[in-house]
């Protein structure tokens, strides 16, 4: 009776109405059938295609009060969520960690995080925050900004922070040679490093003559002599600090891991 009122009802009605009931009951159970055995087939395709896709996330990102170590374990676990991994990350740690042990504030401008947005890590007397950059540079690289030095006044204060290296003394004992005298931290797990050093040109102010030379932890003092014309100079001074790492890698990330000693050029 149901296909023959269906029949009756849609015989006024053009194509495609004119159907009976059991033929329209199987077309639903086809599209059924279908739509089931290709749900799993677009799910694989949404998750293909947003693989590798990170969420932008603009809410700020802002850690409470904190011993220096809960607060770099909060920049660590942030820096690896937002920062692609690579030099860039490696400098928003550095950076915020030279900022702690220095005692002063730092602002790290990170252009492009890993999820297309600029990103700003600050530390603002003692306390971090991530939020999206409110003045990002277009197209300019990473860039820090920071209110002090790492500049603890004595080895047992350095070593206390966590400050792997302590550069106790330095001077130019003869022209073009510079001795420098390092202690290491014992307690830190701190691996090679470079000293640098570096002298600004007397010509142009924007440039700097550097001057490295490797080192690793030692029981012992370490004096260490690095040569160089620039220490022959009679005027002028030479900021001294030890680097993480060896090679280039180490002079472009700059990451401090003593303190920072400026000496003047006056052979002694």
């Amino acid at each position: 009776m149901a296909d023959i009122l269906w029949t009756q009802y849609t015989a006024r009605m053009p194509w495609p109405f004119r159907v009976p009931l059991r033929s329209w009951l199987a077309v639903l159970a086809v599209g059924l059938a279908a739509s089931l055995l290709c749900a799993p087939l677009l799910s694989a395709g949404l998750q293909a295609q947003t693989q590798g896709y990170v969420r932008p996330d603009t809410r700020p990102s802002v850690a409470p009060f904190g011993t220096p170590e809960e607060t770099m374990q909060a920049v660590a676990a942030e820096a690896a969520r937002v920062v692609p991994e690579g030099g860039v990350r490696d400098l928003t740690v550095c950076k915020l960690q030279d900022a702690l042990w220095g005692g002063y504030d730092v602002d790290v401008h990170v252009t492009m995080g890993a999820d297309g947005l600029p990103h700003l890590f600050q530390l603002q007397k003692g306390r971090f925050s991530r939020l999206i950059d409110p003045k990002p540079r277009g197209g300019a690289s990473s860039r820090f900004e920071r209110t002090g030095r790492v500049q603890p006044p004595t080895a047992a204060e350095a070593f206390a922070r966590g400050v792997p290296y302590f550069v106790q003394q330095a001077m130019v004992e003869a022209p073009g040679v510079l001795r420098v005298t390092v202690l290491s931290n014992p307690t830190s797990t701190e691996d090679l490093g470079i000293v640098f050093v570096a002298v600004d040109d007397e010509t142009n102010p924007a440039e700097y003559d550097g001057v490295t030379l490797p080192i690793e932890p030692s029981p012992e003092p370490q004096t260490l002599r690095l040569q160089h014309k620039a220490f022959g100079r009679a005027t002028g001074t030479a900021r001294i600090a030890i680097l993480r790492g060896t090679g280039r890698a180490a002079t472009v990330i700059g990451c401090i891991v003593s303190n920072e000693v400026d000496v003047g050029l006056v052979a002694r």
